[in-house]
């Protein structure tokens, strides 16, 4: 049996589609970065130490680049961890990518019949350090960038600046893909992430959806409603009263609500 999200054992597990989610594919790779630790944070909580032992760490090593000290001995300790918990880190993302991509194939070929294609290709800056016995060789990369490290007062190698793209029927979204087409994709990422978290946890969630489908046609929003998960209690906001209407014409049980001057009504 399946067990509880740890932390929400009682409460509620939420999964939102905000505006902003659109940062996610679009954004800096900071974004990209936040998405990939959360999801992995919810499939395995005891990899938020490793994270802020990385943190703690890299953050030391700039405090000691902004002094200017080269005494190897104020280094090593820090670099033994930006390593060790570097190449982890990294190892935990490569499989997250991979556990969503598998999801998103699954979605392709089930819910939309093939005519989306969504692919993430991880760029992670210790690529070539994952081997077993390449760890040493990542102490030495650590200690041969003091020098330019120093220059630039910031520490330039690891996973804090990993990055990854996503290709929508293999054009990047973030140079080629049309306001639709990244809404789609945002959503598509998003329900992979619920498919994830639900291959170990035992989730009920409450799925916010926020302007959803305002750029998506007829058959793409009933795919997206087909797509969401059957046991979870679903909130759309929408600016369209009667797209509202087309889009949950064949759910059933579902209750319409507007905002009138300020107050929540039931639409009868």
């Amino acid at each position: 049996m399946k067990k509880k999200l740890p932390g929400h054992e009682r409460g509620v597990f939420a999964l939102t589609f905000l505006p902003e989610d659109f940062r996610i594919l679009t954004g800096e790779p900071f974004y990209q970065r936040k998405f990939l630790d959360e999801t992995i944070l919810l499939t395995e909580p005891a990899y938020g130490a490793i994270l802020k032992s990385y943190r703690d760490a890299y953050s030391a090593r700039n405090a000691i680049l902004k002094s200017g000290n080269l005494n190897s001995m104020a280094f090593e300790p820090y670099e033994e961890i930006l390593s060790k918990n570097g190449i982890e880190i990294t190892r935990r993302r490569h499989k997250a990518i991979e556990e969503l991509q598998s999801n998103l194939n699954n979605l392709s070929a089930n819910i939309f019949d093939n005519e989306f294609s969504l692919k993430l290709e991880y760029k992670p800056v210790l690529g070539e350090y994952l081997a077993d016995d390449r760890i040493d060789n990542l102490k030495s990369a650590y200690e041969n960038s003091r020098q330019r490290d120093i220059a630039i007062k910031r520490t330039m190698l690891g996973p804090h600046r990993d990055d990854f793209h996503a290709l929508f029927a293999d054009e990047d979204v973030r140079k080629f893909s049309s306001r639709g087409e990244t809404r789609l994709s945002v959503v598509a990422l998003i329900i992979a992430k619920y498919h994830v978290l639900s291959e170990r946890w035992d989730l009920n969630p409450v799925i916010l959806l926020d302007d959803i489908f305002s750029e998506l046609d007829q058959s793409r929003r009933q795919k997206v409603l087909k797509a969401l998960p059957e046991k979870c209690q679903l909130m759309i906001t929408a600016v369209d009263r009667d797209l509202s209407r087309k889009w949950l014409e064949d759910m059933n049980d579902v209750a319409l609500f507007n905002v009138v001057d300020g107050k929540i009504l039931r639409d009868e």
